[in-house]
């Protein structure tokens, strides 16, 4: 059966693949006539010996078949792991549907991820190993919750939310994760160790900042010496103190000892 719903073409197909088990099919893509392989059924006879029978097979029903083992992956991703029916249960049937379907397109988001990231191009490293589909929902969530859609009286909710941070002028910005995030989960502000500081300092100090550019953390105040953190790292020609223009990973934050001032004024 064929028909048209708001523009969009739908067929309705029962098809009677065994003598026990009927499947019914609705879609909107996909063709009825007859595939080119058939389906071979398995029975054994009365002198319990296997045989064959080839039965003809519509080509949606060759083509859903073919591809039923990955379908299976993604319905286990989606009910068992992500599991969104249990976490929000509810005896409206619409609500249900939208819940499956958000369900579903969070595990399509995950998968197109692991295909379009390309290890070899980015370095493959422990940064970048395969998201499961917990972590790719808090990815797509977080910035929801850190954006003011919980209401000021929520206890989580952030000290300031991504569009104040984002109106930060100069060459300094907000401490972020790596969710993009400014706060953490209980709203406290994100902060990491001035790497300028790690010069003069055997225990750093926290700040809240960090260049624009490569995501040193620096100082955003003068702290009495020649040059402050960010002019320093703004001048100096050296790869570890100087600013490269490009993200850092989290182990090229580790600062050789023969930079150290505080260690070299010590040994004099």
């Amino acid at each position: 059966m064929k028909t048209t719903i708001a523009g969009v073409d739908l067929f309705a197909m029962v098809y009677a693949w065994s003598q026990s088990s009927v499947a019914y099919m609705i879609s909107t893509c996909g063709k009825t006539v007859r595939h080119v392989e058939d389906y071979y059924a398995k029975f054994s006879d009365g002198y319990d010996n296997k045989e064959t029978n080839a039965y003809p097979r519509p080509a949606i029903a060759h083509q859903v078949w073919h591809f039923l083992p990955l379908i299976d992956e993604f319905n286990k991703e989606r009910q068992k792991m992500l599991a969104l029916e249990k976490k929000w249960p509810t005896r409206n049937c619409w609500t249900r549907c939208i819940t499956s379907m958000t369900g579903q397109c969070v595990v399509d988001l995950m998968r197109w991820d692991r295909a379009k990231r390309n290890p070899i191009a980015i370095g493959y490293t422990k940064e970048y190993k395969e998201w499961d589909i917990t972590e790719m929902a808090n990815k797509i969530a977080r910035p929801l919750l850190f954006a003011g859609g919980l209401g000021a009286t929520d206890r989580r909710a952030p000290r300031r939310s991504h569009a104040d941070a984002l109106a930060d002028a100069g060459p300094l910005t907000r401490v972020r994760g790596v969710d993009g995030s400014i706060v953490y989960p209980d709203g406290q502000a994100r902060t990491m160790r001035c790497y300028i500081c790690r010069r003069y300092r055997k225990i750093p100090r926290n700040v809240n900042w960090m260049c624009k550019d490569c995501g040193m953390p620096l100082c955003r105040i003068d702290r009495g010496r020649p040059m402050t953190c960010l002019v320093e790292h703004q001048c100096s020609t050296d790869a570890y103190l100087g600013c490269g223009y490009m993200p850092r990973g989290k182990k090229q934050w580790k600062m050789p000892d023969s930079l150290k001032v505080f260690r070299n004024t010590r040994r004099k």
